[in-house]
C-alpha cells in the first residue's frame, strides 16, 4: 500500500478536502470524504460508512458527485493523495474509478459522511 499524499486528517478535514477537490457532494447535500484504511476523520475509526463494502456501491459513489451545491470533485486528484500518483497519467478515468471502487470495497481504504449541506 502506498504512502497517501498529506495528511487528511490534520486541521479541518473537510476544508483540506474542498481545497485539493477530494470531497464527494451527492444530490441530498451529504458531503463525503475517502481516506486510506486506520485514519481517522474525526478521531473516531468507528465511523466509517460500512454499506461501501461492495464494488457496486463504491462505485455508485464515486460518480454520485453533485456540481449545483458549488463543490467541485475531482477524480485525479482523489486518486494522487490516495495512491501512487506515477500511475495516474497512464490511466482512464475509468480505470481510476475502477481501483478506487475496488479498493473500497476490499477496505482498503474508508468512507466517512462528514456533514450536510443543508443543516444550517
Amino acid at each position: 500500500m502506498f504512502k497517501p499524499q498529506g495528511n487528511i486528517a490534520a486541521g479541518n478535514p473537510q476544508e483540506e478536502a474542498q481545497r485539493h477537490q477530494t470531497m464527494i457532494v451527492d444530490a441530498m447535500g451529504f458531503c463525503y470524504l475517502i481516506v486510506p484504511y486506520g485514519q481517522a476523520v474525526d478521531s473516531n475509526l468507528g465511523q466509517a460508512q460500512r454499506c461501501y463494502n461492495n464494488i457496486y456501491r463504491a462505485s455508485l459513489l464515486l460518480h454520485s458527485h453533485h456540481d449545483g451545491w458549488g463543490r467541485r470533485f475531482n477524480l485525479r486528484k482523489l486518486y494522487a493523495r490516495l495512491l501512487n500518483p506515477a500511475l495516474l497519467h497512464h490511466k482512464s478515468d475509468k480505470e481510476l474509478g475502477n481501483e478506487l471502487s475496488a479498493r473500497i470495497a476490499c477496505g482498503e481504504l474508508q468512507v466517512y459522511r462528514v456533514g450536510n449541506l443543508l443543516t444550517p
